[in-house]
């Protein structure tokens, strides 16, 4: 039967699943350290941007190979970036406060809080795809955000869903959707950014993929 063919579409499409769904817990349960966070997202986008070429065939043995060999660069960049965070973070809610003259200067912050949202975005699939330093990991995922904005945008929309359908989806629909980011909350959206990173943004960076 066509149904149970090892080469069929559902044969396929079923074994990305589990791929997707197996990733999805090993970050889960590899990120509660949080120090190994940024090593997680970079072993994630390495086997999911590879899934969009069809490049990929072992899953779990390309995520801890990633993970080993970025794991010095991507927890320097998680942890600059998660101190940057925080201290933005906690200037916008401390200006929002203060009012007054201190209006613009929580613009300013919020532009500024924007911008590193953006490069957060791009950074870790940036350790994956390219062996660059992290000074030009840092500068890259600051500047191809700006410069390929509309991805860029698409790219936070689809990071945003699963955020948005936690805290606001109700009841049962609720309970669903957090089953779903259960099993492939994390894998499945970086796996949407891939199709995004491998056909719109890293053709222009790199030949092959063009």
């Amino acid at each position: 039967m066509r149904l149970f063919d090892p080469e069929g579409k559902f044969a396929v499409t079923m074994t990305k699943l589990y791929d997707l769904v197996a990733m999805n817990l090993m970050f889960l349960v590899t990120s509660i350290p949080i120090i190994t966070i940024g090593a997680n997202m970079t072993a994630l986008y390495s086997v999911t941007l590879k899934m969009v070429k069809n490049q990929e065939s072992y899953v779990f043995k390309s995520y801890w190979s990633s993970f080993k060999s970025n794991f010095k660069n991507a927890t320097i960049l998680w942890v600059i970036y998660a101190l940057i965070g925080v201290f933005l973070i906690a200037d916008f809610l401390v200006s929002g406060k203060m009012g007054g003259s201190f209006l613009f200067f929580r613009y300013l912050i919020g532009v500024v809080l924007f911008i590193w949202v953006m490069s957060l975005t791009y950074v870790f699939p940036l350790q994956a795809r390219f062996d660059n330093d992290v000074k030009t990991i840092a500068r890259n995922a600051v500047l191809l955000p700006i410069r390929h904005l509309p991805w860029t945008v698409l790219i936070l929309i689809i990071n945003a869903i699963p955020v948005a359908g936690f805290f606001f989806l109700p009841g049962i629909a609720g309970a669903l959707f957090s089953f779903i980011l259960l099993l492939v909350g994390f894998s499945g959206t970086a796996l949407a950014a891939s199709h995004i990173f491998v056909k719109k943004i890293f053709p222009y960076y790199v030949k092959e993929e063009a």
